[in-house]
């Protein structure tokens, strides 16, 4: 659900698991956690003020942070370890393997039978294209042509994932027998 102009980053289960994970070990260690919801407003400038004025120790940023703006915070060496962004941008980042991961499923898939596929994209991040990548090369590999996927934006949001599925139904345009 949306409110006050922004989603509720609370509502992904990754967030609320990694997010519980920190508190967790923060609270073993006997230390203090913060959470602050960034916007595209917040700025190094930002979090620079929060280090400088020892308000905090570190910042962990979880996903969507610009990459020119981590680039920055790297080259100020500010300590700062990124979730799920693009390793390249120079600050620690911790992510999954979405490449693997979306290889692995689509050899899966291809592996019951499957030739037509449906991707459901996220936006420009690293995570996506690593995704896309991973359905990609896998269908390369078993030299299925690019024409058997489809592909639609649906922004890491499963409302719209679930809407681009509706219409597709409705409108009897469904013609992939699996959905990536």
């Amino acid at each position: 659900p949306e409110r006050s102009g922004f989603d509720n980053p609370f509502s992904d289960f990754n967030v609320t698991e990694i997010i519980g994970g920190i508190a967790n070990i923060s609270r073993r260690e006997d230390c203090r956690f913060l959470i602050q919801v960034f916007t595209s407003e917040v700025d190094v400038d930002f979090i620079r003020g929060w280090v400088n004025s020892r308000e905090v120790d570190g910042v962990i940023v979880y996903g969507g942070i610009p990459e020119g703006m981590l680039k920055s915070i790297a080259a100020e060496r500010l300590p700062v370890v990124s979730i799920d962004d693009a390793p390249t941008a120079g600050v620690p980042t911790l992510s999954v393997n979405n490449y693997a991961a979306s290889f692995q499923l689509t050899e899966h898939l291809l592996g019951k039978g499957h030739r037509r596929f449906l991707h459901l994209t996220g936006d420009n991040s690293h995570i996506a294209r690593e995704r896309e990548k991973g359905v990609i090369d896998a269908l390369r590999s078993h030299s299925i042509p690019a024409d058997n996927i489809t592909s639609r934006r649906a922004d890491f949001k499963e409302i719209e994932a679930y809407e681009i599925v509706k219409r597709r139904v409705r409108d009897g345009a469904l013609n992939e027998t699996a959905i990536v």
